[in-house]
């Protein structure tokens, strides 16, 4: 299926937080209760119809062990456009994983990325105070939490088609910035234009009359 734009989002988390069970839940419409632990990355893709247009979500899974990540932090980052943070609304380390994330995706210089969390597990009732901790995180810097469950399906969809959304969006306000610099600030010509000889005939022939 051909598609209009394609957005490379990075699904970051600790260990067991759900991250693949939310794309599997999201692409595939299913759930497993036992999901092997992801090694390195891996990937699914969705298009979804977002203002007439078709975009193809291009989901990174990613390790949640340190030992399993880590080689692959740098390369993961290139041309990354959005990145979801998963949580375990159950668990008061992963929420405070949550720091640990944000300050990687600052290291890695990842500018105008679409940064989204989501609060998992939400169908659980041992749930811990997340909100307190994510404002002490972020300092308060307003980032969209979605609470999901990959079990019940509980605002998984939204979410993704909130992200999508709002990456089509930046991309256009990234479209319009560079049109109107390349109108306020045009590329001057290049100096020094040496034009091409044209050939001439030096020694025309003499017509027959």
């Amino acid at each position: 299926m051909s598609f209009d734009h394609l957005f490379k989002v990075i699904i970051f988390g600790g260990g067991g937080v759900g991250k693949t069970s939310l794309i599997n839940r999201y692409v595939d419409n299913t759930f497993f209760a036992n999901v092997p632990q992801t090694v390195g990355v891996d990937f699914k893709a969705k298009d979804i119809s977002v203002t007439n247009e078709i975009i193809r979500l291009q989901l990174w899974d990613t390790a949640g062990q340190d030992d399993f990540r880590l080689p692959f932090t740098s390369s993961i980052y290139k041309g990354a456009q959005g990145i979801v943070i998963v949580f375990d609304l159950t668990s008061e380390d992963t929420i405070r994983d949550v720091q640990s994330f944000l300050k990687e995706i600052d290291d890695h210089c990842i500018e105008d990325v679409v940064i989204v969390l989501a609060g998992n597990k939400s169908d659980l009732s041992n749930q811990v105070e997340y909100k307190s901790i994510i404002d002490e995180i972020t300092k308060k810097k307003e980032y969209p939490i979605f609470l999901t469950s990959a079990l019940k399906g509980t605002n998984v969809e939204e979410m993704f088609e909130h992200l999508a959304k709002e990456l089509l969006e930046k991309q256009a306000q990234s479209n319009i910035t560079r049109q109107m610099d390349a109108i306020m600030n045009p590329t001057p010509p290049p100096e020094n234009i040496v034009k091409p000889e044209i050939p001439t005939n030096k020694n025309p022939k003499k017509g027959c009359c």
